[in-house]
């Protein structure tokens, strides 16, 4: 078998995938690229990356005089396809399961083995289908997908919750100190539906998201999600949990509300981190102190790399005597960044117990996507 691919348009299908295929599975195959040709596309070679929970699929042009099918370690393949001339890539199996890629005078030899020995896809179609301009999906999913959870709490946890409810799409994402709601219109008839997507697969999604107008189709099945844009299609197994009931936490809150510049309020924040890390004694102490008055933020931060000051000019709305929080600078910062576009913040603060409230705080916003943060502070300072 021989196949002759353009290195730009092989290289564009084999980044994802190798993105997709873990490189230390227990099964060798799973850490594989599956090149098939033909396909059910004419002129076409089908690319395959799946560990059994995730995958991606897309096409690339080719030229073979013959049939058949492949598979190759993702991570090889894509190191030496890099490494290749510019121009045309060759590619030929030979009877010992070895495949041949010559470029120019380059020449490489690594192992591969049959197509056939690949596990078997889910069936990609779902019941369910919502189009949306990638741009909406980028920034439902960038202000949400900070917030999940690093750490194994629960299964729940380890993804994004996608709500359809009253014809707005939902996504959320916690991490139980951090909450981040994102919500936008849906066009159209909608039925009440939610499922819960892993992070994993919406981290490797976002890589091809462009920020455009062009779309993105979702479609949901019993088991699975898929998502198609941009010539890929992209899928997994949808996390079967029970969220929790995160409209308990958005209806918490005070009545003080303080309006601060988002980007000024992200820049203290960045400043501050730079010493917040304090790492004696195999601890990590990232703290963050703000001091909410009538009329400016006091942002402070020490540790024993040093120690920061900082002050923004703020307008207030029922605050009457200062209020001060000790933060995580870690969410903090997560929330502003995930704000970008915004030029103020409203920042709505409950008691040490309720936690801090963040929102778009234009009064003149146009922005299709609407947001809420909600970030647990470490204590109230006295």
């Amino acid at each position: 078998m021989k196949f002759v691919f353009d290195k730009e348009k092989l290289l564009n299908a084999l980044i994802p995938a190798a993105a997709i295929a873990p490189n230390r599975n227990t099964n060798y195959v799973l850490e594989c690229v599956l090149f098939e040709y033909p396909s059910d596309i004419e002129g076409k070679c089908r690319i395959t990356a799946y560990d059994m929970e995730k995958g991606m699929r897309t096409y690339v042009d080719c030229e073979s005089t013959s049939e058949g099918n492949f598979a190759v370690n993702s991570q090889n393949i894509l190191q030496i396809i890099r490494s290749m001339p510019e121009g045309e890539i060759n590619i030929e199996i030979d009877g010992k399961s070895r495949a041949k890629i010559t470029s120019g005078n380059a020449s490489f030899e690594i192992g591969a083995t049959s197509g056939e020995s690949y596990p078997s896809l889910p069936l990609l179609a779902g019941d369910k289908n919502y189009v949306l301009p990638q741009h909406i999906f980028r920034s439902l999913v960038n202000k949400t997908l900070f917030a999940v959870a690093q750490a194994d709490m629960g299964k729940a946890f380890s993804g994004v919750l996608f709500t359809i409810e009253n014809g707005k799409l939902i996504c959320v994402g916690c991490d139980r100190n951090m909450l981040a709601v994102s919500e936008y219109a849906l066009e159209g008839e909608t039925s009440d539906y939610k499922f819960i997507i892993p992070a994993k697969i919406l981290s490797d999604i976002m890589r091809s998201v462009k920020d455009s107008e062009d779309t993105i189709e979702i479609c949901v099945a019993r088991k699975h999600v898929i998502f198609k844009l941009n010539g890929y299609v992209y899928f997994s197994r949808l996390i079967d949990d029970e969220y929790f009931n995160y409209k308990k936490i958005l209806a918490l809150g005070g009545n003080s509300h303080v309006y601060v510049n988002c980007a000024d309020f992200r820049y203290a924040v960045e400043r501050a981190s730079i010493v917040t890390e304090d790492k004696l004694g195999g601890k990590s102490k990232n703290s963050l102190i703000i001091n909410y008055k009538s009329d400016i933020m006091e942002i402070s931060s020490s540790s024993a790399n040093g120690s920061i000051y900082d002050e923004l000019p703020a307008a207030t709305d029922g605050l009457e005597d200062g209020i001060m929080f000790k933060y995580n600078c870690r969410y903090i910062l997560g929330v502003l960044r995930a704000c970008e576009g915004t030029n103020t913040v409203c920042i709505n603060l409950g008691g040490p117990t309720s936690g801090t409230k963040i929102t778009n705080g234009d009064s003149d916003s146009k922005d299709p996507v609407s947001y809420t943060f909600y970030v647990m502070p470490k204590s109230n300072v006295k």
